[in-house]
């Protein structure tokens, strides 16, 4: 699920969607439309300019990661190839990482893969032994951003990965 090199995270995942690959590539080029997600996250985010994902789009976010604590994310779009890929970087007090949204056609959908590096910072780096276990446990959660889990369909050879209803 994750890796680490040196201070670095990598989270490689995938999720098959029952959805065709452009309706996920747009979901996902303005998920601020579909926030909170899930309805109980305390998530707000804001997309400058407003109108189609471009590069260059900024993503202005604030997740509460305890009651009081608020932690802000600002994310710039660095590639984008629709309806197949969405690419940003992103920094915030704590950390900076690239994220990679690669959306491909499957039996009955899409399946998308989430790549991201993570570079943490500051205080995050003394917390690291606890903070890591953590990301991983709930690393699916940009995945579940595209609808609520149904069930988990195992093919031969494939780890298995949640299938996401419309």
């Amino acid at each position: 699920m994750g890796s680490r090199t040196d201070h670095r995270w990598r989270f490689d995942l995938s999720v098959a969607i029952r959805r065709q690959p452009a309706e996920v590539f747009a979901f996902l080029a303005d998920i601020q439309d579909a926030e909170p997600i899930p309805r109980r996250a305390a998530v707000k985010m804001i997309k400058e300019p407003s109108g189609p994902t471009t590069i260059g789009t900024h993503w202005h976010e604030r997740v509460r990661m305890a009651p009081g604590l608020w932690l802000h994310i600002e994310s710039v779009v660095t590639e984008i190839a629709q309806p197949s890929r969405l690419g940003m970087d992103f920094h915030s007090n704590w950390f900076a990482g690239h994220l990679t949204y690669e959306i491909r056609a499957d039996a009955g959908g899409s399946v998308l893969g989430q790549h991201e590096t993570l570079q943490p910072h500051g205080p995050v780096l003394w917390l690291e032994k606890f903070i890591e276990p953590y990301l991983r446990r709930n690393s699916f959660a940009a995945s579940r951003t595209c609808g609520s889990f149904s069930k988990t369909k195992r093919r031969p050879n494939q780890p298995a990965r949640p299938v996401i209803d419309r």
